[in-house]
């Protein structure tokens, strides 16, 4: 994604940065995301989409 500029990409990375660091802030050490809970109108943003899909991604792979 580092190379990607493309605005749902660069939301997505705005969205899990400020997401992430809020919960870290808060010394929570497990993230529930859905992206159901983002929803609108019955579609989820694609920016939001490809941030749990990232996220999910990472937590299979356990990555850290």
């Amino acid at each position: 994604m580092e190379h990607d500029s493309s605005p749902t990409v660069e939301s997505a990375v705005r969205s899990l940065r400020i997401l992430l660091d809020k919960e870290v802030g808060a010394e929570q050490r497990r993230l529930l995301l859905r992206a159901k809970d983002f929803e609108c109108k019955k579609v989820i943003p694609p920016d939001i989409q490809l941030a749990v899909d990232l996220l999910r991604t990472e937590a299979a792979t356990g990555s850290h």
